[in-house]
Formats: structure tokens, sequence, C-alpha cells
């Protein structure tokens, strides 16, 4: 689930009319009323029954947000502990949501590829697609240094020489939720609309197979 952090900034957004053409997506799959009520009902958040947090909800907005599959190859040369032979080779996919700018692991071996619609966005009026700001010289940067953190180091105690194979954006529907706590804070949230929505808002695959 989406954690309750910072507030992110609002992208900005382009007109039906301007972005109909060929883009990357993943298809709407779930129903926009519930998705909104259970996104609602997890910012709220409620313990014994009772609401946590004290809300009002303003605006909610049709959206297609920008997100990137990356994938690279891994090749650690240096001894260790760790490592039967001196060496491991592989690959690892990371999902980067450009809106929030933030990423994670994909486990594609356990969730499979994402069922990405090579084709024009099935845009409808009132709907819009987010722009982001990342440059892919600026996306492959902050994700290299997040794979040898967060996954690298983490796994086997040792950097990797990484090679990029896929930089793929793509977008997600959702409708975008205007917040408001204790009437000033204004925080904007996503309840998405697609498949992976269902389980896990984050396209989330986070066991680590690389040992494996």
């Amino acid at each position: 689930m989406k954690r309750l952090g910072k507030a992110p900034v609002k992208a900005k957004a382009e007109s039906a009319k301007k972005t109909n053409g060929p883009r990357n997506y993943l298809e709407i799959v779930v129903d926009r009323e519930e998705a909104i009520r259970k996104k609602i009902e997890r910012v709220e958040g409620r313990i014994l029954g009772f609401k946590v947090n004290k809300l009002e909800v303003g605006e909610i907005t049709d959206v297609w947000v920008p997100y990137c599959l990356l994938k690279y190859d891994y090749h650690i040369s240096k001894t260790s502990n760790f490592i039967k032979g001196g060496h491991r080779t592989g690959t690892v996919y990371i999902i980067y949501d450009l809106n929030e700018e933030h990423c994670f692991q994909y486990d594609q071996v356990e969730t499979g590829e994402l069922p990405i619609v090579k084709s024009s966005i099935p845009l409808k009026e009132n709907q819009k697609v987010l722009k982001y700001k990342k440059t892919e010289k600026e996306l492959d940067a902050e994700v290299r240094d997040f794979i040898q953190m967060k996954i690298m180091l983490k796994t086997f105690g040792h950097s990797a020489e990484l090679t990029l194979k896929e930089q793929t954006v793509f977008y997600r529907p959702a409708a975008e939720i205007e917040i408001f706590f204790k009437g000033r804070n204004r925080n904007l949230r996503y309840a998405y609309l697609d498949e992976y929505a269902v389980t896990n808002e984050h396209i989330l695959g986070m066991k680590y197979r690389l040992k494996n």
C-alpha cells in the first residue's frame, strides 16, 4: 500500500487533445468508485473502528500516472563470503514512479511481465496525462544508486557492474484525490485502477531472488 509520507507535488497535466498519441499503458480493470473509497479509508486509517486521521476530500480527477520499467544486467566479480565461486551474474527489474519520484524492485519471476499495452492511451473527456521532469540520464543515475545500495550491497555485500538493458515509460490509470488534513494541509493521493492495484498499489515484488 502507498505509505503516508511527504505530500507529493502535483504534476502538470496535458489535455486529452494534445496527448492522444502512442503511449504504453496498463488497462483499467478496477471499479473507480470502489478504488476511491478504499484509498480514502486507507488514508484515514482506523484503530478499533475509529478513524485515525480527520480529513476532507476535495477535487477528484481521472489521470494517467507516468511510471518506468527498467531492466539491468548485473555482474559481481569481487570475492565474497556470500558468493560461491567469487562472482555472480543476473538481471534485476526496477519500477520507478515518475510522478512521486521513487523506485522499488519488481520481481518479474514471481509477478510476471507487466501487461503493458503498446498503443495510444484510451483517453476520455476530462482525463489528464501527468507529465514528469526526470531525464533518461537522471533516471538511470538514480536507479543505479538504488540498486547498488538497496539490492547489491544488501544481498551480496558488494557493488556490481550494471548494464541497462531496457527503459520503458508507461502509464497507470488512477483517480487523483485531493485531500486536506485538518482543513489546511493539502495532499494528493492516487487510487490506481489497473490490475496491480487489486493486491498492491505499488506493483511490488519485493522478494529478492538474486541468491536463488
